[in-house]
Order: C-alpha cells, then sequence, then structure tokens
C-alpha cells in the first residue's frame, strides 16, 4: 500500500494531511535502511516531527476521534533502539514470514504466476522482448535487479507493455538523484545486424555502427529541477506530439538507462480517468508523479 498511497491522495487530500503521510512514510522507509549514521537517524527525527506537526488533519475531518495508538506510540522509541540495538532488520519479523512461506506453502510459484497472468489477462506463451540488469546495491546483503519491457501489441495483448525507466542524458547524472537524467518509454529493444541483405550476397554494414543493444525512447518533459515540497515528487507531463502525431524520441544505448521507473497519473477527477486501467494509463494519462515509493532502492535514487 505504501507504494502507491500518497500518488492517489495528492489531488485528493489537503495539504496539511499529504505533508503527514509523507512525513509517515518517510519515516517507514528510513526505518529498514541496513546502515544508519547520525545524519539518518536526524532524517527520522525530522520526519516524524513533520508527522506530529501535522496529523491535526485526521482529527479535524472526523477521521478519527484521537490518535493515542500503542503503533504511533511505538514510533517514538524507533531511534533510540537502533542506536542501542543496531538496525531495524536484525530485530523484525521478516525472517520468521520466510520461513512461512519455504516451510507452509508448496508449489507456490506457478500458482502466482497464474494468477498474475489471469490479473493482466497476458496469455501464458506470450513472447516478450526485454532486458534484465542489476543496479549497484545501495546498502550492503541486499541484491537489485531490474527488468524493462517493450512488448509489441498483439490480437492477445492489445495495449503491449511500454515500461519507462531513467536515463543517464548529461554527464551530469548519477547513480542517485534524478539531476543529469530525463525519463522515457522504451518502445523498441533491438542490436543492429553485422550484415545487410542485398542482391548477391549481404554486405558488411559500416564500421561506425554501434555494436552495442539499443532502445528507442519515447521521451517525456524534463522533470524540475527539485520535487514537489508538499509530497517530494516530481511532476512530468507527455511531451507534445508533431505535427504527424509523433511525440519526441530517440535511439540510445541499452547501458544509458540506470532503472525502471514507476509513473503514477494525475488525478483530476477527468473525464477519462474512470476508463484508466494498469494496461492503457500511460497512453491516457497526460500527466505523471515519479513515484519514489515504488521500492526502498527507488526511495534511495529517485530524489
Amino acid at each position: 500500500m505504501a507504494k502507491i498511497l500518497l500518488g492517489c491522495l495528492v489531488s485528493l487530500m489537503a495539504q496539511q494531511g499529504i505533508k503527514a503521510v509523507k512525513a509517515l512514510l518517510d519515516f517507514i522507509y528510513l526505518a529498514q535502511y541496513t546502515s544508519h549514521n547520525k545524519e539518518t537517524l536526524d532524517y527520522m527525527k525530522n520526519a516524524l516531527e513533520e508527522f506530529h506537526d501535522n496529523k491535526q488533519y485526521f482529527i479535524n475531518i472526523q477521521c478519527q476521534e484521537h490518535l493515542n495508538l500503542p503503533k504511533l506510540h511505538s514510533l517514538i522509541h524507533y531511534v533510540d533502539s537502533i542506536e542501542l540495538f543496531g538496525m531495524t532488520n536484525n530485530y523484525n519479523t521478516e525472517m520468521f514470514e520466510h520461513l512461512h512461506i519455504d516451510f507452509a506453502k508448496h508449489d507456490e510459484f506457478p500458482q502466482m504466476i497464474r494468477c498474475i497472468l489471469t490479473i493482466l489477462d497476458v496469455p501464458s506463451l506470450l513472447s516478450s522482448n526485454m532486458f534484465r540488469f542489476c543496479p549497484e546495491a545501495l546498502q550492503d546483503g541486499e541484491e537489485e535487479k531490474d527488468i524493462v519491457k517493450a512488448v509489441p501489441r498483439s490480437k492477445g495483448f492489445p495495449h503491449g507493455r511500454f515500461d519507462t525507466v531513467i536515463v543517464l542524458a548529461t554527464d551530469e547524472a548519477e547513480s542517485h538523484g534524478l539531476t543529469g537524467t530525463r525519463i522515457g518509454r522504451v518502445k523498441v529493444i533491438f542490436s543492429l545486424p553485422d550484415k545487410l541483405p542485398a542482391p548477391g550476397q549481404p554486405i558488411s554494414v559500416p564500421a561506425s555502427w554501434p555494436k552495442m543493444p539499443l532502445a528507442y525512447v519515447e521521451w517525456y518533459t524534463c522533470q524540475p529541477p527539485l520535487a514537489n515540497s508538499t509530497h517530494g515528487m516530481y511532476q512530468i507531463s507527455k511531451s507534445k506530439p508533431d505535427k504527424d502525431g509523433r511525440r519526441p524520441g530517440e535511439v540510445i544505448p541499452l547501458s544509458s538507462i540506470r532503472q525502471s521507473c514507476m509513473l503514477f497519473p494525475v488525478f483530476r477527477e477527468a473525464p477519462d480517468e474512470k476508463y484508466w486501467k494498469p494496461s492503457n494509463v500511460l497512453d491516457k494519462a497526460e500527466k505523471f508523479l515519479i513515484n519514489n515509493w515504488l521500492s526502498k532502492y527507488s526511495y534511495q535514487t529517485l530524489w
């Protein structure tokens, strides 16, 4: 729920409520760091203070009579516990949850795959164009895996699937942050051939042709220099098409794609919103938020 909670609320909740939700999410994501220093612990303290400064909103709108809840009270002890006992992953219940999966569930992967294919309405012999890469992990003991797909439209898959990515666009781009990057939607993944068909026999391609895998991406507008101060996300839009209906795009080396990203549609109660689905929302919506809450990795890299 944390992955999509704030994006759902941005256009529907008052600023005070958004600040409270963002602060609580900040605290939750920060608490899961596998290493801490004074700076990150101060981030946690500031996030908790921001939550308490704005939590009155939920009482004012009569969502709750009070917020004297044990789980909220326990948050004040997190920083002290980390300083005394170490990172929270040393004493949370995640290990036991994994044991439950391993010992209490059998043949879970075929069931999960069938469930996902049913939800997405994707035919299970469907072929897709994709690439997989492993970004450098930001924390010890964690392995990051990323998959980007560009699946052509077909009879059984009418909308196709064209993932959105963070592209290293200038020399200022780094492994984290969005400075020097640009958001694109991968439309085709391909490599140039070694030979070109010709009458008689194939001919060699020019030596200047790139040998590495390539991708054609359709660009979104450049993100602003700073994220929104209230909800902490960047807003971008579709680029305007030319007179032939084509949006700006470019062929890029696959190696310039840093990571995938999730774009969250900006809800404005537009007439088309009731027709938005996971399969068509990138086509129908015009404005998006770059969702830095998608994962712990996204939280630490998309800012």
